[in-house]
């Protein structure tokens, strides 16, 4: 399968996996975890993050809305804390450590193809999860429109597809115009699927359900950098 860049106005970006690579991240956030627990001696705060991703993972399998308090107070009935213990973990663990580590791990191409983008006149957007702008500026990208699924605006995370609705309404973008550019079937595609959106998704294997590609040198990309005098 191809993408035809001749009518895509609109490329919408996930981040955690899509703009960086993910995996080597989390390792390095292991480490630091284990080390920080044997200092505390307590393995309280990768049990209440271990909760929190779990609970944030059911909260999208069952299209919830008001994700926003509920992945906190989900976590916190679980753990037998509070929801200020469970939002200071998660603000150090999970939005301010890792972002230093952000920039040796972008996924090769990316400052290129986002060039390229801007220069072709295409609109650049970010959509995700967890906050963006922090790790966009850490990875020295710039959107022109980036939304969060806690947003009040939205307050549903993937695969619902409120906030990439929210954002082909601000940008009055058809979905026939847009694409979305992610790595995980299950949120990414599926969400997309619901709008009838079009996808490339970040895999090692090929699948029948959307385009793959590896970073963002691959050949898929190819005819918007040279387009943009990339190649």
């Amino acid at each position: 399968m191809r993408v035809d860049w001749s009518g895509i106005k609109l490329v919408i970006f996930d981040v955690d996996g899509t703009l960086y690579d993910q995996w080597p991240l989390r390792l390095d956030m292991a480490r630091a975890l284990v080390a920080d627990s044997m200092r505390q001696r307590s393995f309280d705060t990768i049990r209440i993050l271990s909760t929190f991703r779990k609970v944030r993972e059911n909260l999208g399998d069952e299209r919830s809305a008001g994700v926003s308090s509920e992945q906190f107070s989900r976590t916190a009935k679980d753990r037998g804390c509070s929801e200020d213990h469970v939002r200071t973990v998660v603000e150090r663990w999970i939005e301010q450590e890792p972002l230093s580590r952000l920039r040796r791990r972008r996924t090769r191409g990316a400052s290129e193809l986002f060039a390229a983008l801007r220069r072709n006149g295409r609109t650049i957007a970010a959509w995700s999860d967890y906050p963006v702008e922090p790790k966009l500026s850490m990875l020295e990208l710039q959107a022109d429109l980036s939304v969060c699924s806690s947003d009040p605006a939205v307050n549903r995370f993937k695969p619902d597809p409120a906030g990439l609705q929210l954002i082909l309404d601000r940008t009055a973008t058809s979905p026939e115009e847009a694409l979305v550019v992610g790595d995980r079937f299950d949120r990414d595609w599926e969400a997309a699927r619901a709008i009838s959106v079009p996808t490339l998704i970040r895999s090692f294997r090929k699948n029948d359900r959307s385009p793959t590609f590896r970073d963002f040198r691959d050949r898929v990309f190819a005819p918007v950098l040279a387009e943009a005098g990339h190649a």
